[in-house]
C-alpha cells in the first residue's frame, strides 16, 4: 500500500482523511500530544517509516522550510501548505537541492470544477476582481500575528489563495504590477489588509484580502465584460478549512501524483510557486 506522512494536524487532519480515502496508509506527526498523532516529532517517524509516496506539511509557517528539508529525501512528492517559505529564493533552493523529489505549494483553488468557466470569462474580460475579506477573521493563534513566524499577515494567509486564481487564469508572467499595498488597520502588528493590482495584457486584475472589514464576509471572483458584471460567490463553496471544499484538494493531490514523471508540469509548478512567493514578498 502507498504510504503518506502528514505533519501537523490542523489542516493536516483533513489531509489525513482525504489520503486515507485515496487508499494511502497515513502516518501522522504533531508536537501537540493532545492531537493524537502517531509521532510527536519527524525524527521518530522517519526512524520507523523511512520512505513515503507523499508528505504533506501543514505546520506554522516558520517551520515549513526546516521540516521540508528534513523529509524531502524520504518522499517522492512533497506538498507544502501555503504560503510556502519566507522567500522565493528559499523555495527555489529547496527544489534545486532535492531534484528527485517533486515539491509543490498548496494551490487548491486551481482545482475547482468552476475553473474552466472562469478561464473563458477571463479571456474576454476588461477587468477581474478576486476578493476574500472577512467580517472579523483575525487569527486567534498568536504565531499568525508574529511576523518572524508568519512572514506577514493577511498577505501570507489569504492572498496566496487569490494569487493562485490569477496564475491559473492568466499568463501571469505577462502581467505588469500596477499597485501593491499592505496595511495594519487593527493594530495586529502586521498587515490585516492587502491588495495587489496588475495589468495583464490590457486586463486589470485586482486581488484584495482582509482579515477584518467589520461588515460582512466576502469571497468572490468578479468578471467585468463591457457593461456586464459576472460574479461568483466562492463563499458558497467554502468550508471551515481553507475556503474550499474537499474535491479540489483531492483533485490537486491526484493531479500531482498523475504527473510525477512529467518534467514540464513540475517546471511550471516551480515557476508559479516562485512567482507567488515573490508577490507576497512585495507586501
Amino acid at each position: 500500500m502507498a504510504k503518506a506522512l502528514v505533519v501537523g494536524l490542523g489542516m493536516g487532519q483533513q489531509y489525513k482523511n482525504w489520503l486515507t480515502d485515496l487508499s494511502y496508509d497515513v502516518v501522522t506527526v504533531d508536537a501537540d500530544s493532545s492531537k493524537g498523532a502517531d509521532f510527536l516529532n519527524i525524527a521518530s517517524a522517519l526512524t520507523v517509516h523511512p520512505c513515503f509516496n507523499i508528505v504533506y506539511i501543514g505546520t506554522p509557517n516558520f517551520t515549513h522550510e526546516s521540516i521540508a528539508r528534513q523529509v524531502a529525501d524520504h518522499t517522492r512528492l512533497l506538498i507544502v501548505e501555503k504560503p510556502g517559505f519566507a522567500t522565493a529564493t528559499a523555495w527555489e533552493n529547496l527544489v534545486n537541492d532535492f531534484p528527485d523529489t517533486r515539491i509543490v505549494m498548496v494551490k487548491n483553488n486551481q482545482f475547482r470544477v468552476e475553473t474552466s468557466g472562469f478561464q473563458e470569462l477571463a479571456a474576454i474580460s476588461e477587468e477581474v476582481e478576486v476578493c476574500w475579506s472577512r467580517k472579523d477573521g483575525i487569527p486567534a493563534s498568536p504565531w499568525f500575528t508574529d511576523k518572524d513566524k508568519a512572514f506577514g499577515g493577511v498577505g501570507r494567509d489569504l492572498m496566496p489563495h487569490l494569487l493562485s486564481f490569477y496564475t491559473k487564469l492568466t499568463n501571469f508572467d505577462k502581467g505588469l504590477p500596477i499597485h501593491s499595498i499592505a496595511l495594519d488597520n487593527h493594530n495586529t502588528g502586521i498587515d490585516d489588509y492587502a491588495k495587489l493590482t496588475y495589468n495583464n495584457k490590457g486586463v486589470k486584475w485586482t486581488c484584495e484580502a482582509s482579515w477584518k472589514n467589520n461588515v460582512e464576509d466576502k469571497f468572490y471572483i468578479k468578471f467585468i465584460v463591457g457593461y456586464k458584471v459576472v460574479k461568483f460567490d466562492l463563499g458558497d463553496y467554502m468550508t471551515a478549512f481553507g475556503g474550499c471544499p474537499a474535491g479540489p484538494y483531492i483533485n490537486m493531490i491526484k493531479t500531482a501524483v498523475d504527473n510525477l514523471d512529467n518534467d514540464q508540469y513540475w517546471q511550471h509548478q516551480l515557476y508559479e510557486d516562485s512567482w507567488i512567493h515573490t508577490q507576497m514578498e512585495k507586501l
